[in-house]
């Protein structure tokens, strides 16, 4: 459901989803990923680093979080960090 919701640009309900998935258990590094990418489209770079990190710690060389994080990088003008 949450994947749903971001692909209309609901990106509120879209991290409530994904936040009920973590509730109940469902932690893997797609679910970070895509719970940090609803929360920078929606604005929130905060949030969306704390859930890519810790996306990174389930899964260093899972590449869609890392293009991510790399553009979040480039995003703020940290070209060093990306």
């Amino acid at each position: 459901m949450g994947n749903a919701h971001s692909y209309i640009k609901n990106y509120n309900k879209a991290i409530e989803w994904y936040k009920k998935a973590e509730e109940l258990g469902y932690r893997n590094v797609r679910l970070y990923n895509n719970l940090g990418s609803a929360y920078l489209k929606g604005g929130n770079i905060e949030n969306t680093l704390k859930n890519y990190d810790i996306g990174l710690k389930i899964d260093s060389i899972f590449s869609p979080l890392l293009n991510n994080l790399g553009y979040l990088y480039t995003r703020k003008g940290e070209f060093d960090e990306g």
